[in-house]
């Protein structure tokens, strides 16, 4: 799960655990814009990117909501939910409980669980003035959600940190305004609508492991998703580009370069 730190709770002390582990479409909704796959290659990337998260993080959710799915009849909404994944993986798995995926939804007090996943690409005043609020109204008192997403990597080499930065900006010249990760923490403590956050984070080595090669070739593949509009606003060509990701692969392990998803 992307951002090292998961967040759980409606209505409702920050704890946070450290664990170490060995184009789209640019759509608009109210509220704001997020993105969804627009063709098969991505959407294979993003069922990728589902199973190895649910390898690190040895399961679907932190949620102490396990006895709830094994009791049956809980209702689960699966926010801005891409290609169906995660909310299949879990249907398939707790087959006695409702599982809705949506792009919006005008329910009321209804859902047990909300899961929302990779969706920082919004404004803070939008998570403050819609989102969180949306979240906190379909959920029943005393329910759960979690988020998940992933800051800038760690120990990256120049290359590295010269697509990764240039890739951040080429968004907001698209309108794009990305909130920090860890700023979500302080949203939902200021927020006033929510109790008992609580924060994990865990991180991978994308320089060894075969979970780790996966995850950056997986990373990497969304980057290259938006290759030409990045060496249009880098004014690079894209034999330049290829001749920058294939540094970012030798620099990923002489920098020990690591991803850490909360």
């Amino acid at each position: 799960m992307s951002y090292g730190s998961r967040w759980a709770n409606k209505r409702s002390s920050g704890i946070k655990n450290n664990y170490d582990v060995d184009d789209e479409e640019l759509l608009s909704i109210e509220g704001g814009e997020y993105f969804l796959p627009s063709a098969d290659k991505d959407i294979e990337r993003l069922q990728m990117q589902h199973f190895l998260f649910r390898y690190i993080w040895d399961g679907n959710f932190t949620s102490p909501i396990h006895d709830n799915f094994i009791d049956g009849g809980v209702k689960v909404l699966d926010i801005q939910c891409g290609s169906g994944i995660y909310i299949t993986d879990l249907a398939t798995q707790y087959p006695t409980s409702t599982f809705i995926g949506v792009d919006d939804d005008e329910a009321h007090d209804t859902f047990d669980f909300v899961s929302q996943r990779f969706f920082t690409a919004m404004s803070v005043n939008k998570w403050e003035m819609f989102i969180l609020p949306e979240i906190v109204r379909v959920l029943k008192p005393n329910s759960f959600f979690e988020l998940m997403e992933m800051p800038a990597w760690s120990n990256m080499g120049p290359v590295t940190k010269q697509i990764l930065k240039s890739f951040d900006e080429y968004l907001e010249t698209i309108n794009v305004h990305r909130t920090e990760p860890l700023q979500l923490e302080q949203i939902l403590k200021l927020s006033g609508l929510v109790k008992d956050i609580h924060c994990y984070s865990k991180t991978t080595h994308l320089w060894r492991g075969m979970v780790g090669q996966l995850l950056f070739r997986n990373q990497l593949q969304k980057i290259e998703s938006w290759k030409s509009g990045l060496c249009e606003y880098l004014k690079i060509s894209e034999k330049h580009f290829n001749s920058m990701t294939e540094t970012m692969q030798d620099e990923i392990i002489n920098y020990k370069t690591s991803l850490t998803t909360y």
